[in-house]
């Protein structure tokens, strides 16, 4: 049985330089399992060539077996003309308690941000735009409705809120650094979780936490291809090319999870987080500490 492909893409801002990046994933079945595989090596590439893709009709979108399209960057179902004065409703419910920043969590950026989260809201929607007009709507949630992924569709995806919720809360709060590379979230957990365990590579633990966050993922398999490109990514010497390509590779990663009925959506009506069915307890635990304080948001399966 095909479930056909999931398509990643990282936002970047800059025209000229290489800030973007798309990888696809495949979701097949392999003895009665959904089978996650990668369809094509994640490439690197500037903001004009990326939106040169989409509006050519060039390239894996072109394939008439992509269903879904994320992208990692803030969308909301209503294309906002200035910087609101409240942030999206996801944001801010992981924004409370073991999420927050000031906790060592996966706290999202807020589009309130003038110089970070504002930028990428405007650019992320320039690219749902094209992505609309080249047949791939975006899919919002309809209150507490589980959803069901279209032939085809675009959501948001924030790689390191995926990554975090896979694993142990200590390995962001505790053992990341916080300095250098490392200490951004989806750069730390990158290799924790998709890199095998090797020698030589402090400070991190390559495939330390794979165990538990395959665990999480229940029936579904994962294929060696997608260690294989994950190891690939982890050795690029350059390190923002590194960071754009394996934001992608969670993107389409995530997407996959979707079509092989792994993933959850939280959010309401204008916003959304497409995420992991089922998280590490600890983070299960933090979300139920946070509830009752917080603006009340859905979480709905995703099923294909």
């Amino acid at each position: 049985m095909d479930g056909g492909l999931a398509c990643g893409i990282d936002v970047g801002f800059s025209e000229s330089a290489v800030t973007s990046a798309i990888a696809v994933f495949e979701v097949c079945q392999r003895a009665g399992t959904d089978l996650i595989r990668v369809a094509e090596p994640t490439r690197v590439l500037s903001s004009a060539a990326l939106d040169k893709l989409i509006v050519d009709n060039r390239g894996p979108l072109s394939n008439e077996r992509v269903r879904l399209v994320t992208l990692d960057a803030p969308l909301t179902r209503t294309r906002l003309l200035k910087i609101p004065m409240v942030g999206r409703a996801p944001d801010l419910r992981f924004s409370r308690g073991l999420f927050a920043n000031s906790n060592r969590g996966p706290q999202p950026s807020s589009i309130r941000v003038p110089k970070q989260g504002w930028p990428l809201y405007m650019r992320g929607m320039s690219i749902l735009a094209l992505l609309e007009r080249a047949g791939f709507p975006y899919l919002g949630m309809r209150g507490a409705e589980a959803l069901q992924v279209p032939r085809r569709a675009v959501m948001e995806v924030l790689p390191k809120l995926t990554l975090a919720l896979l694993c142990p809360r200590a390995l962001l709060a505790v053992t990341r650094p916080r300095t250098g590379f490392l200490k951004q979230i989806d750069n730390w957990l990158f290799p924790h979780v998709f890199d095998e365990p090797l020698d030589g590579m402090p400070p991190v633990l390559a495939g330390s936490a794979l165990r538990e966050a395959l665990q999480l993922l229940g029936p579904i398999r994962v294929d060696d291809s997608v260690f294989v490109e994950a190891r690939r990514i982890h050795a690029l010497r350059s390190q923002s090319e590194r960071h754009e390509a394996s934001g992608a590779f969670i993107a389409a990663f995530q997407a996959a999870l979707a079509l092989a009925g792994g993933a959850c959506c939280v959010g309401d009506d204008e916003a959304h987080f497409l995420l992991p069915r089922r998280w590490h307890p600890d983070w299960e635990q933090a979300w139920k500490d946070t509830e009752r304080a917080a603006k009340r948001i859905e979480r709905v399966a995703v099923h294909a």
